[in-house]
């Protein structure tokens, strides 16, 4: 393969306006063509919804790669940043053109009295998503300004290069989020609706439960398939945040899961105070433990922070939206997992020994879930 590189000198990026506009214009058609996207979700149109998100992704991808790649040597032209943005704002142009025929088949009329009351529920949710926007990333910023230069730099590497093994506990829980958020609103005017949302707590835990243990187990070998820079297992927190972070998603997940009480009683300024108070102890857990302990404080505090908005979710939920979770056998499932992964790492073994210990940990997960979520639901 042909090495490349953009040309990204810094120098050129203060007041190029060029590139607030590529920005404007591909966040505008984000925001329009999530209205459509939320159309699908609630129709429950699945196959039109990830068939075209699948189209944009790849087009976005194949236009960066020959825009990059083949584009300057066919052109003469240097490479350069904005076939990046371009690229975006393609792949996001088509999607809306895709789903534009869904948008005209379903209009209606405009509505004030309706404005005012998306507004007023949805407002409180930006102040959610931004809270939540600090809780995910301000990290890499602490790292980047509490660490020496020189150091700063590797760890931002590192933390980032293995926060990816953590991502495939959230793409489930995205995936579930697509899917789960119309259902929990459709199934709210149903009779037995609080009994179905801890059904599915329970199933969801279990899931993840698995993903974690099965991620976590495995981790090196996943490690060595997806990361090619060798310096970076030289750091010996290097894989030790993996499973930290899964943990992390996992909660965050439960949290998602919570926040049916406060979307169902148009409650969202109570959701935007708890995300609120994760993101302050977030900011103040990471400058005070980054300078000592590198990204490995940046890791547990996520852990933390999502822990803590999670149980702040559940008790707060119970006074506006009581919903009969299966507290106990959550806790236990989750005791199980960690403490399955735990256990591995008492065995010294290696070769075939090792991989059909790790097979038994994962069999011997499935069998207390079966004990702890399926079985009392056949009884």
């Amino acid at each position: 393969f042909k090495t490349v590189w953009i040309k990204m000198d810094e120098s050129d990026y203060p007041n190029n306006l060029s590139y607030v506009i590529w920005f404007a214009l591909i966040l505008s058609i984000d925001a329009v063509k999530s209205i459509p996207y939320a159309l699908l979700r609630y129709l429950g149109k699945a196959k039109l919804f990830a068939s075209t998100k699948s189209i944009g992704i790849i087009l976005n991808v194949a236009l960066n790669v020959f825009f990059i790649v083949f584009y300057p040597d066919i052109s003469g032209t240097e490479r350069n940043i904005e076939f990046v943005f371009i690229s975006n704002l393609v792949a996001s142009g088509v999607e809306f053109l895709i789903l534009l025929p869904v948008a005209l088949r379903n209009k209606g009329n405009p509505s004030v009295a309706l404005w005012k009351r998306m507004f007023n529920y949805a407002w409180p949710l930006i102040l959610l998503g931004f809270a939540g926007i600090v809780n995910e990333t301000f990290d890499r910023v602490a790292l980047k300004h509490l660490l020496p230069e020189e150091q700063a730099n590797f760890e931002i590497g590192v933390y980032g290069t293995f926060y990816r093994l953590s991502m495939i506990m959230t793409i489930f829980i995205q995936a579930f989020r697509y899917a789960a958020e119309p259902f929990f609103f459709a199934e709210s005017k149903q009779k037995e609706a609080k009994s179905t949302y801890a059904l599915v707590m329970d199933y969801f835990v279990m899931v993840c439960g698995l993903i974690f243990l099965g991620t976590a187990l495995f981790k090196s070998e996943i490690a060595h398939l997806l990361i090619q820079k060798q310096e970076y297992y030289n750091h010996p927190d290097a894989l030790t945040i993996v499973p930290i972070l899964l943990l992390a998603n996992l909660f965050l997940g439960i949290f998602f899961n919570l926040s049916i009480w406060y979307k169902l009683n148009h409650k969202t300024l109570l959701g935007a105070i708890i995300s609120s108070i994760g993101a302050v102890v977030t900011v103040v857990l990471l400058f005070v433990f980054v300078p000592q302990y590198g990204f490995l404080a940046a890791a547990v505090t996520t852990l933390i922070v999502y822990a803590l908005i999670t149980i702040i979710s559940y008790i707060v939920g119970r006074r506006f939206y009581p919903v009969p979770y299966n507290l106990k056998s959550i806790i236990l499932l989750l005791i199980a997992a960690v403490g399955l992964y735990v256990l591995n790492d008492y065995f010294d073994l290696d070769g075939f020994l090792l991989y059909a210990f790790k097979a038994s940990l994962l069999v011997a997960y499935i069998l207390v879930s079966y004990v702890l979520i399926i079985r009392p639901r056949k009884a």
